[in-house]
């Protein structure tokens, strides 16, 4: 995928309040985590709801709010009140928005736009923390990275082998087959295994 590094990514974007954390909307930058919102869920295979993802995220994150140092304006962090210590204190949080999903658009079109995203924020050094949205937007954000060697860690509660050929092989019950078949995914760990559907679970390839 080409993507111009001095593209804005406001053309793919829309702004929402609140942000993340309350953190500052913004910009992907070097050393900066990039929070981005993807209300997608129609390739998801139980059913709609996942859209709403993103916003209750955004509101049920925002207390306690995203606060900097007032003398260096250094990101201060949070007291996690369960291992009793300041937790992400230096990390730089910014909210891109929501990628923009027109009403009735495929989802190869959504995963085009969500793709270049991902791609700009990895040139720019920025790490991007997608907030969705179903499974199928794992696959687009990995597969814009593909062409370097991965690793995935795959944290469910089931494994997502099913074989759905066509455009739902990125869905929900399938996705970490469809990961496993990008040429840069050299491994896929699994943690969190409580339910297996009933399709084939042998690992698909060495470094499954």
């Amino acid at each position: 995928m080409d993507i111009d590094a001095h593209e804005d990514p406001r053309l793919f974007l829309s702004p929402f309040e609140p942000t993340f954390l309350r953190c500052p909307s913004g910009r992907p930058g070097a050393g900066r985590v990039s929070v981005i919102g993807v209300p997608y869920d129609m390739l998801s295979r139980t059913g709609s709801g996942a859209a709403s993802g993103p916003p209750a995220l955004r509101v049920s994150s925002s207390h306690p709010g995203y606060t900097a140092e007032e003398t260096s304006g250094r990101p201060a962090g949070w007291f996690d009140y369960y291992e009793n210590c300041q937790i992400l204190s230096g990390v730089s949080f910014f909210d891109l928005g929501d990628v923009t999903v027109p009403h009735g658009e495929s989802g190869r079109e959504l995963g085009r736009r969500l793709g270049a995203v991902v791609a700009l924020c990895h040139k720019l050094g920025s790490f991007p923390l997608l907030l969705g949205g179903d499974h199928s937007i794992t696959y687009w954000s990995v597969e814009a990275l593909a062409q370097q060697p991965l690793s995935i860690i795959h944290l469910d509660a089931h494994s997502d082998l099913a074989d759905i050929p066509g455009p739902a092989s990125h869905c929900n019950a399938s996705v970490a087959r469809a990961l496993l078949g990008l040429p840069g995914v050299d491994s896929l760990l699994t943690i969190g295994l409580r339910g297996i559907l009933p399709v084939r679970q042998d690992p698909l390839r060495s470094g499954h």
